[in-house]
Formats: C-alpha cells, structure tokens, sequence
C-alpha cells in the first residue's frame, strides 16, 4: 500500500495541536484561504516521518486537503486499488490520530486516476460545525460533525456525466443560508 508524502506531510503539520479550537483550519488554504497560516501561530519547519514533530500517522490513500475543526481533523482519502476503490471522509482525533468516524463511498462512472491527483478537501461550517465534502464522482454530502450524513447530492444526476481524469477535486464552501 502506497501513501502519498504530501498527505500525510500535511497531517503531521495540522495534526500538531497548534491552531485553537475557536477558529480552526476550517477549509482549504486556511482561515483567509491564502494558504498562510497565521503569524501567532508557530508552525514546525521539520516533518519527516519519525521526527521530532511526527506525533501520529493515518493510514490511507490521497493527496487532499485536511481540514481542523474543534479538535477534529476532518480529511477525504481513499481505500483499494483499480477497480475495488472506496472514497471516504474520515474525521480524526487531531491529538492522536484515532478515527472518530469515516464513511466510505464507491468510485462510479469516474476515470479518475487516484495516484496522480489530489482529492479535494472537506469544508466546515464555522456556524453550525457540519462537514461538507465533494466526491470525485460530483456526489457533494453534508455530515454532522458526529459524522451522520444530513444530506447528498449527484451533480452527475443534476448536470448529467462530466468526465475529467482529475475528478472534481475542489473544496466546497458556503454562501448566506
């Protein structure tokens, strides 16, 4: 099984309990999506696998975004190989890396190549703290933060089939009510 540095990179960077749980690292690129994390915080400048900052690891496929809210590490990855792939939204404990909760989801009608491309990132609601996540299949789901699933939607069944060998690895947001 082969997982991407990059993934796992950036859940060391995030996973270390630096960012306060009132505002968080709620979507991608941060809190003013600019991919800049704020001057108070201090961030290591050392993230190799076994170091001095590696405090867990979370074995899974993907190159996407994670996302940090209330102490929750909120991240979309994937299972299997070629034609047995699952995607899933998994939620971590941002202390020690235990899965809190995942939800998994078959690969449909998709020609995305899985270990070239990121995955996009979950968003969450800084309001209501639901989890919002896009499928590379444009399957967008809405979760509480205890990971039960409000709603779904198929862009696919909405706009009919889009194909792109990247798939829609965007990161979601809201706006208004």
């Amino acid at each position: 099984m082969r997982f991407a540095p990059r993934f796992v990179a950036l859940l060391l960077a995030l996973g270390v309990n630096a960012l306060p749980a009132a505002s968080g690292w709620l979507h991608w690129r941060g809190p003013d999506r600019n991919g800049v994390s704020p001057a108070q915080q201090a961030l290591p400048t050392d993230l190799a696998l076994g170091g001095p900052n590696h405090r867990w690891s979370y074995k899974a496929h993907g190159a996407g975004t994670p996302v940090i809210a209330d102490g929750r590490v909120y991240a979309m990855c994937y299972y299997g190989e070629t034609t047995d792939v699952e995607e899933a939204i998994v939620c971590l404990d941002v202390k020690t890396g235990a899965l809190i909760w995942e939800h998994r989801f078959k690969d449909f009608l998709s020609d995305t190549v899985y270990n070239r491309y990121g995955i996009g990132a979950p968003y969450v609601d800084a309001e209501t703290g639901n989890v919002y996540c896009e499928s590379t299949c444009g399957v967008i789901m809405a979760f509480t933060r205890d990971g039960k699933k409000i709603w779904e939607r198929s862009m696919m069944e909405e706009f009919g089939r889009l194909t792109f060998p990247n798939g829609r690895t965007g990161s979601l947001t809201t706006d208004g009510g």
